[in-house]
């Protein structure tokens, strides 16, 4: 993981947030229109 933080960050790169462990997948949608960011877990129900 120290790897994956030292990339972002020297890319310029700002983290608000980390999804990490478990053994679902992820889905992440970037709009390029705006920069925003979601990670969905498919099959997970969030309240």
């Amino acid at each position: 993981m120290a790897i994956a933080r030292s990339l972002v960050a020297s890319h310029g790169f700002v983290v608000a947030a980390e999804d990490l462990g478990g053994n679902s997948h992820r889905q992440i949608v970037f709009d390029i229109n705006n920069g925003d960011v979601w990670v969905r877990k498919p099959g997970v129900i969030q309240a």
